[in-house]
């Protein structure tokens, strides 16, 4: 995705796969290397240090000369969480840089690397990264606070509405009832994170690819035989070994969307056509396009064409919050 950001990078690569591609938000990135939030994690990070906890000043001079491996590894547990971790992301480098600015621009102006592309992501992205000991709808609250750290009170209260208290509409998707021994504001979080981390920013960015005349694919991921944790569902990752072809289930659906996937990846990597007519028949994938939003649903039930606009609503009001 970083290479996607700067045209004179183009040169090195003739095609590029987006597994689980966002653009990413852009308050997570610092302009002007000026940055408090990453700069208080990075605070916190040296003062865990013992060599280094009295140099914040020279913080990356003294860890360089005296920190020692062990005591890197126990700051590192410290202070990354799931939360805080994503804070730790290149800063903007401005015109003639690697990243001349923050890639929510850069996509929606057409400044990236034109090339054919495929970018997707799976049906629960967020349950790996949602809070699993939140018990009541504050909890979930103070968890959003945490996620959109600069929206109002009302915001909040819309984003809580579009993501009701009702199981079977939260993340892992189609699961029903079932909370897997935990609150249901387990599977509004997860649904939430989901959206805000991935969906949301995939979405945004097959808009922007499908406004310009290059070659773009999009898919989502949702082979229940993935979910090899019931309460994670097809959770972040869980696509990789089907495109290496080796799913971990005994299933003969499966095992065929991984051997699709496969053939896939690879006319695309060849040729850059998945429909290049090579490999196992299967479904024709469609390009993405501004007018015909369409993306190809990997399934053990049957692999097809499905239209971008699932959660239109949420999605629309997390991009709002993203943007804040």
């Amino acid at each position: 995705m970083y290479h996607l950001l700067n045209p004179a990078l183009k040169t090195l690569a003739r095609s590029v796969i987006l597994e689980s591609g966002a653009i990413p938000r852009p308050r997570d990135y610092c302009e002007n290397h000026a940055c408090p939030v990453i700069q208080e994690h990075w605070n916190r990070f040296v003062s865990e240090i013992p060599e280094c906890a009295a140099a914040l000043k020279n913080s990356m001079d003294c860890i360089r000369t005296n920190a020692t491996q062990s005591s890197l590894i126990t700051a590192i547990k410290a202070v990354v969480t799931w939360e805080s971790s994503f804070s730790y992301n290149p800063m903007i480098d401005g015109p003639g840089g690697l990243i001349p600015d923050v890639p929510a621009r850069l996509f929606a102006a057409g400044k990236y690397v034109h090339i054919p592309i495929i970018s997707g992501s799976n049906l629960d992205e967020g349950t790996v990264f949602a809070p699993r000991d939140l018990e009541t709808p504050q909890d979930l609250e103070n968890y959003l606070k945490s996620l959109f750290p600069e929206a109002s009170s009302q915001d909040i209260d819309k984003l809580s509405q579009l993501y009701p208290d009702v199981p079977a509409a939260g993340s892992p998707f189609n699961t029903g009832n079932n909370t897997f021994g935990m609150s249901s504001q387990y599977k509004r979080a997860a649904a939430i994170a989901g959206d805000s981390m991935f969906i949301g920013g995939q979405r945004r960015l097959n808009g922007d690819l499908s406004k310009t005349d290059g070659t773009f694919y999009a898919y989502r991921f949702s082979v229940p035989e993935a979910a090899l944790d019931p309460s994670l569902g097809v959770a972040h990752s869980a696509e990789l070994d089907y495109v290496y072809g080796n799913p971990k289930t005994s299933s003969a659906r499966a095992i065929a969307v991984s051997k699709q996937m496969v053939d896939y990846w690879i006319s695309f990597a060849t040729s850059l056509n998945p429909n290049d007519g090579r490999g196992l028949e299967r479904p024709q994938w469609p390009k993405y396009q501004s007018n015909q939003p369409e993306i190809l649903e990997l399934h053990s039930e049957g692999t097809k064409k499905i239209v971008d606009n699932f959660r239109a609503a949420q999605i629309d009001h997390i991009l709002k919050l993203i943007d804040l």
